[in-house]
């Protein structure tokens, strides 16, 4: 996966973004992007090629949109903001999230693994593999 460090991709408060399989990355992260990370990323970029590159970013915020209402009801811990229980309910970050420790969980990933996240919502609660 290659990566672009510079000033102006991701906005101001946030450290990496995957585009189209790129990572963006604020130029004062430069050399400090740990291997948990790097593989949250790298599982986003498999997911990049799962969808033909150009159905992630619809189906994302496709997704967040359906999700968020949703998000109104899930319990989560009270400092938790209804946009960001959304944003964690994705399927593609779920599988993210779930197994972004793992960092040979590539190494064997089917394609289309998001999927089976796709009708559940994040549990903060749930131990990653």
């Amino acid at each position: 996966m290659k990566i672009i460090y510079n000033n102006i991709i991701p906005f101001q408060g946030f450290i990496y973004i995957n585009l189209f399989g790129v990572l963006f990355s604020r130029k004062k992260y430069k050399g400090k992007i740990n291997p948990k990370n790097l593989n949250h990323e790298s599982i986003h970029t498999e997911q990049y090629k799962d969808l033909g590159y150009i159905l992630f970013l619809p189906l994302y915020l496709l997704e967040w949109f359906i999700k968020l209402p949703f998000s109104l009801f899930y319990k989560q811990p009270k400092d938790r903001i209804i946009s960001h229980i959304a944003y964690k309910s994705i399927s593609l970050e779920q599988e993210a999230y779930y197994n972004e420790n793992d960092l040979t969980y590539l190494d064997n990933r089917k394609r289309y693994s998001w999927i089976k996240y796709i009708f559940s919502m994040y549990d903060i609660n749930k131990k990653k593999k």
